[in-house]
């Protein structure tokens, strides 16, 4: 059997020649850099047009000196970025204290506070927050108060954030509560009112201390709003408590008495315990807090 010849074609060269000694004689004088005083040359280049090389004129900065401008631009671009990004995250609302934790410090926190059972409960808790995506409905983080709860719900907003970009609104329970509880007497009063009923709007809504002590009416009314607009819109929620979801529903039912809100949340939570010693208490004992 005759083998066939082959037709593939060898890529053509580019330029398909160099440059002639005419061509190269007609290079201009070398300019002056705007920024260094050091010469700056021209450039050959190939005409396809023409089909000759010719000669560009000099730039205004010499080649190092326009490397130099666009690691500055691209450097003044990533910090712009970072800014905004700085800027999205402080309309979170979280205090300074709460907003600066991340998974990574949290496990150095742990290791260093705790220890024995305590220490591979609690990280097995922050395990089972690290791989919550959002896209599992709310995330309930239940247990005694100073266990970090909040920490551990603030960590896992700043890593939507980062790595969907998802924008979070920290919802303090107890303080809006109290906001909202004095009906006029209160200046913070429509704050909290605005707060809660624009904070659906968020990607991520984070109630802390949710049905901590006596819920007012305002509070209970708005709160159940907020959480049914998040259910209904498909939203990723994060509540953080101490109470379990009947003790939610009692101190809820004077504006949700059939546990309407409760019950949604029990069908579309995960629920993880963060239990053990207190961080608080574990810093006091060792003279730190």
């Amino acid at each position: 059997m005759q083998a066939r010849a082959s037709t593939r074609q060898e890529p053509e060269a580019w330029p398909p020649r160099g440059p002639t000694p005419e061509e190269l004689a007609e290079r201009p004088p070398d300019g002056v850099c705007a920024e260094c005083g050091n010469p700056s040359q021209p450039h050959l280049i190939w005409d396809a047009f023409r089909k000759r090389h010719r000669y560009l004129p000099p730039c205004r900065l010499c080649d190092a000196c326009s490397q130099a401008v666009m690691e500055r631009e691209h450097q003044s671009g990533e910090a712009k970025q970072r800014l905004a990004a700085r800027s999205l995250w402080e309309r979170a609302g979280f205090p300074d204290d709460l907003g600066r934790w991340d998974f990574d410090q949290l496990w150095d926190a742990s290791q260093a506070w705790k220890t024995g059972d305590d220490l591979a409960n609690w990280q097995k808790a922050w395990q089972a927050v690290k791989t919550w995506h959002g896209n599992k409905g709310a995330l309930i983080l239940r247990g005694p108060v100073g266990t970090g709860k909040s920490a551990l719900a603030a960590a896992a907003a700043k890593a939507l954030f980062r790595q969907q970009g998802i924008q979070p609104v920290y919802l303090p329970v107890p303080e809006l509560n109290g906001a909202l509880g004095f009906k006029n007497k209160s200046p913070n009063r429509d704050a909290a009112r605005e707060r809660l009923w624009s904070a659906p709007e968020a990607g991520l809504l984070i109630f802390d201390d949710l049905a901590v002590g006596k819920l007012f009416v305002d509070c209970q009314r708005y709160v159940g709003i907020a959480i049914d607009r998040a259910h209904a819109a498909g939203k990723p929620m994060i509540i953080t408590t101490n109470a379990s979801l009947a003790q939610m529903a009692r101190r809820l039912e004077r504006d949700d008495e059939h546990g309407r809100v409760t019950d949604r949340l029990a069908g579309y939570a995960t629920e993880v315990r963060v239990e053990g010693q207190s961080f608080r208490a574990l810093r006091r004992d060792e003279g730190v807090a």
